[in-house]
C-alpha cells in the first residue's frame, strides 16, 4: 500500500505533463493555422484592392493581372517544369553555392571534396537535388490552401529524413555519434 501512495502522485505528475504539452502542441498548431490564414487573407486583401482599382480604371483598356508573389513562384515553378528545367535550376544553384561560399561546402557530404568536375557526376548530389525538388514540387501543390500548407510543411518537418531534405547538422551530428 505503500508504494501505491508514492506511484499515485508520480503518475498524476506524468498525466498532467502530458496533457500540458498536448495542449500545447494544439495550440502551437492552431497558431500556425492562423498565421498562415492570416498571411493568406492579407494578400487576397491586396488582391482584391489591385483589382478593384484596375475595374474602376475606366480609362486603361489593357487587362493586368494581379499576382502575389507565391502565386508568382507558383507560374514560375510550373513554367520550369513545361520546359524541364527544374531539376537543372537546382542543381545549379547549389552548384553555385558549393562553388562560391567555401564554408557552405561542408553542409553536404558531396561538397566536402568539392571538384567542379566531378560534381555532376556525384549521385550524392544528384539524389539530394531530386529530393529537393520533390519537397518543392509538394509545397506548391498547396499553396492556395494555407491549413494544407501548414499540415505538409509539419508533416515534412517531422519526417524530414524520409525526403532526405534535412537540416545538414543532423548528418554532422550522426557522424559524432558514430565514431
Amino acid at each position: 500500500m505503500h508504494h501505491g501512495n508514492l506511484i499515485h502522485p508520480l503518475v498524476e505528475e506524468v498525466l498532467a505533463n502530458a496533457l500540458t504539452m498536448v495542449n500545447q502542441s494544439a495550440a502551437d498548431e492552431l497558431n500556425q493555422i492562423n498565421a498562415v490564414t492570416q498571411i493568406s487573407n492579407q494578400m487576397k486583401k491586396e488582391g482584391d484592392m489591385k483589382k478593384s482599382i484596375l475595374q474602376n480604371n475606366e480609362n486603361d483598356t489593357e487587362e493586368r493581372g494581379s499576382f502575389n508573389d507565391l502565386q508568382q513562384a507558383r507560374c514560375h515553378w510550373i513554367q520550369l517544369d513545361k520546359l524541364d528545367l527544374q531539376l537543372k535550376v537546382i542543381q545549379s544553384t547549389i552548384a553555385y553555392v558549393i562553388e562560391n561560399f567555401e564554408s557552405m561546402r561542408l553542409l553536404w557530404s558531396f561538397g566536402k571534396n568539392y571538384e567542379k568536375e566531378k560534381l555532376y557526376n556525384d549521385q550524392r548530389f544528384h539524389d539530394y537535388c531530386t529530393c529537393f525538388q520533390t519537397a518543392l514540387k509538394m509545397i506548391m501543390e498547396f499553396v492556395d490552401e494555407p491549413r494544407d500548407m501548414c499540415k505538409l510543411i509539419r508533416n515534412i518537418g517531422a519526417r524530414h529524413f524520409f525526403y532526405n531534405v534535412y537540416e545538414p547538422h543532423t548528418e554532422e551530428m550522426l557522424k559524432l555519434l558514430i565514431r
